[in-house]
């Protein structure tokens, strides 16, 4: 009889679910695969709210496929261009400056640094990671003249853009509203005047602002716009605005200064400022290049630098707002290249301007 007992103690102890019997022990380590899932998924949201902010967290493959995507795009466009009976196949045999790269030797690492891209930040940050790695100042090579294109070509290539409008702008807020370029501005007034615009009905200086703001101007974003379009070209040009090409290498077009159409620059991978995933995007690159783990070696802290979206329209929209939409187009097709390299629009922009 006791065992008789002992055996229905131990039945009602399992669960039955149509013909499958579950165990107590079983259930118990089914709750406890619940428990542990469900603290991981805590795990991952506190993650993504400390880490992402309002962004969303990019895993490895879905990153691996925008670089991918891009770089195929990349090389659509460069291909398209190398037909020499387009205008624009310049593009695919222009000399590569190789003293434009920081190029790490150990491992082999090469990011073009362009003007208004972040480059004061990461030269700093890549000159003290090369400090404090084993091989010291050595292991980095920067604007170096004896730099070579095959130095270059062998090392894995990683190129940071952001859209060519916020470059634009970012230029012109840093040289004429944060450090007061005046011998800079005079220098562009003067060839405005010696070559005044003949496409735009609208003259330059009629940027529509007002009051303490426009007199406290050295130089309306419509005045070096209208440089940008025109005033390049001048037979007025001085040293100041530029010693080759006729353009200064702050505004000069990606595919000039960086050269991704060449055999030995075309980047493996192509990071955006703009996209909302710019700290994944660069960390990917280190991880996948190697260099992660002589940056985890060095200790340096890798610049945070993820742009706030809402402040960047807004200033878009004062400036941009402040030309006409034939302005725009023109400043537009002055940079299509690299509109169409890095796959950006026009618009919202456009949307910004007057009629």
């Amino acid at each position: 009889m006791e065992k008789y007992f002992e055996k229905e103690e131990n039945k009602s102890l399992g669960f039955r679910i149509g013909t499958i019997s579950l165990s107590h022990k079983l259930l118990c380590r089914i709750f406890i695969l619940c428990l542990c899932g469900l603290f991981s998924f805590v795990l991952v949201s506190v993650f993504v709210s400390i880490r992402g902010g309002d962004f969303e967290i990019l895993d490895f493959r879905t990153l691996k496929q925008t670089f991918t995507n891009r770089r195929q795009h990349l090389k659509r466009v460069c291909r398209k261009y190398s037909n020499p009976l387009r205008p624009e196949h310049g593009i695919t045999v222009t000399d590569l400056i190789p003293s434009r790269f920081q190029i790490f030797k150990k491992p082999s690492f090469a990011i073009c640094v362009m003007p208004k891209i972040a480059s004061t930040s990461f030269g700093q940050f890549f000159r003290l990671v090369a400090e404090r790695s084993k091989e010291g100042k050595k292991n980095l090579i920067y604007n170096e003249l004896s730099t070579t294109s095959k130095e270059i070509g062998q090392s894995y290539k990683t190129l940071i853009v952001r859209h060519p409008l916020e470059r634009i702008l970012s230029v012109y807020l840093y040289f004429f509203h944060k450090v007061m370029e005046k011998d800079l501005a005079e220098s562009i007034l003067r060839v405005l005047e010696a070559d005044p615009p003949s496409r735009d009905k609208t003259p330059p200086g009629a940027s529509g602002l007002n009051g303490p703001e426009k007199e406290s101007e050295i130089l309306s974003f419509e005045q070096f716009v209208t440089f940008l379009i025109n005033g390049s070209r001048s037979s007025k040009m001085d040293e100041l605005l530029s010693r080759k090409f006729h353009l200064n290498q702050h505004w000069i077009p990606y595919w000039k200064l960086c050269s991704p159409c060449h055999s030995d620059a075309m980047p493996n991978t192509i990071i955006k400022m703009d996209e909302g995933y710019f700290q994944q995007e660069l960390e990917y690159a280190f991880q996948e290049s190697g260099l992660n783990d002589v940056i985890t070696h060095s200790q340096v802290e890798v610049p945070h630098l993820n742009p706030t979206k809402g402040d960047h329209v807004t200033r878009a929209k004062k400036y941009y707002g402040q030309l006409t939409k034939n302005l725009l187009k023109e400043l537009h097709f002055k940079y299509r290249i690299d509109f169409e390299l890095f796959d950006y629009a026009l618009e919202p922009y456009l949307s910004y301007a007057k009629d």
